[in-house]
């Protein structure tokens, strides 16, 4: 494998209490719910949109649409979906419109939403996300009424510190044709209410809206299926469950569930209380939810659905080069393994890309090893470039096969970091 990355840039009082609370949430309608907007399972990523974290300046809108919400309600929060890598060094100065449109598309590169018809509801600095997950957050200042008869949803972001961090795909997308916008410069910083000629971007953010419904819920819930964001998935891994149906109004509860059989009868936990649970696996199970509505006194469970492991040897992480230029592993020897590549190969696994990320597995005949064997190896290194930059190489074997690295005695060689040409390691 080869990857590079260069950046660039008292009781009854209890109980009174308790009462007086639940009747005072149950009159006034002020029910949280959450929507999850986008395919949890999409593999697509982006540093476009809402940002582009690779210029100084940001300009974008993208369209929601209004069965894609589903519901009323004032929006309250909005969570972009992040993947965990990179960050937002410079780029976390944030003004965002919200409006409505009855177009699903954009149709050309001048197709914006006028800013007359945008309502500013956040104006600040976004906090760094915490880690993988819905975790790029912006709590409205200016709560939204969302009515879905008025029209499709649109989201503007109008990021105004100069700088960049990198061009590290920082955001998950779903597909969607011209569903977005974004202009996008180091010099210009433009003005949303004349914006200069875009680019349509055939993807719209995964995100998650945080709405308050005042109208009660009634009948029985239909939550449907069990949505996991991957699956089978990595142990360890983080992955987000939500449903596929949205039940609308207020006065909706959730209880997620897990079990290690289908009729949840063996080890079945209590979860959380929210519209869609993030867990952590640890081991192969079964999920769902118990949806009730408050209002009928009616509940229902979603289908359950069994998350289970990958195979360890598609647990490595994703490569995150970004820069094609110089240094290449030219040749690899370990044992009876070798495998050799020019600067114009591609090589033909999964995630490859010229000139930043090789993958060779199941191209190549493995060798052979055992922990403490002294097995011969060498590595011929070069450039594709026009210089040899400091750079070093390494050779990691997963012996105790639990999809990383990590692992005392993992790393089997590393050659210092230094300059110049590169000549052959044995």
């Amino acid at each position: 494998m080869t990857n590079k990355n260069k950046s660039r840039k008292g009781y009854y009082l209890k109980y009174l209490m308790s009462c007086f609370v639940a009747i005072l949430l149950w009159t006034t309608g002020a029910w949280a719910q959450t929507v999850t907007i986008g395919n949890p399972g999409s593999t697509s990523s982006t540093y476009y949109i809402p940002i582009n974290n690779y210029y100084g300046y940001t300009y974008s809108q993208q369209i929601i649409l209004s069965s894609e919400i589903g519901m009323d309600g004032n929006i309250t929060k909005i969570k972009f979906y992040w993947l965990g890598v990179g960050n937002l060094n410079n780029g976390q100065n944030w003004t965002v419109y919200l409006g409505y449109t009855t177009a699903s598309s954009f149709a050309t590169t001048t197709s914006w939403v006028p800013l007359s018809s945008l309502t500013q509801v956040f104006s600040g600095t976004v906090a760094q996300p915490s880690g993988a997950g819905y975790t790029c957050e912006v709590t409205l200042t200016t709560p939204f009424l969302y009515e879905q008869t008025n029209g499709n949803l649109v989201i503007a972001v109008d990021e105004n510190q100069s700088g960049y961090s990198g061009s590290t795909n920082v955001f998950k997308t779903t597909a969607g044709t011209n569903r977005s916008i974004y202009y996008r410069s180091d010099g210009t910083n433009p003005n949303p209410a004349s914006p200069p000629t875009g680019t349509l971007y055939s993807y719209f953010n995964n995100m998650q809206l945080e709405m308050v419904s005042n109208t009660p819920c009634a009948g029985t819930p239909s939550p449907g299926n069990t949505v996991a964001s991957a699956n089978p998935a990595c142990v360890g891994s983080s992955v987000n469950l939500t449903l596929q149906n949205n039940t609308p109004g207020s006065g909706v509860v959730y209880q997620w569930e897990s079990a290690d059989d289908a009729a949840f009868t063996v080890n079945q936990t209590n979860l959380g209380t929210a519209s869609s649970q993030a867990i952590t696996v640890t081991s192969a199970k079964y999920y769902r939810c118990l949806v009730t509505c408050v209002g009928s006194g009616q509940s229902a469970y979603s289908n359950p659905l069994q998350i289970t492991l990958n195979p360890f040897y598609n647990c490595y992480c994703a490569s995150s080069a970004t820069y094609t230029a110089d240094e290449e592993i030219l040749e690899v020897t370990l044992g009876s393994m070798f495998n050799s590549s020019l600067c114009t190969t591609t090589a033909p696994g999964p995630g490859s890309v010229n000139s930043m990320y090789s993958n060779y597995k199941g191209f190549v005949t493995p060798a052979s090893v055992a922990q403490g064997q002294s097995v011969p190896f060498s590595l011929k290194l070069g450039y594709c470039g026009s210089s040899a930059y400091s750079n070093t190489a390494a050779i990691y074997i997963d012996y105790n096969q639990d999809g990383n690295f990590t692992g005392t005695g993992e790393l089997v060689y590393q050659k210092a970091y230094g300059t110049g040409t590169h000549p052959d390691f044995t």
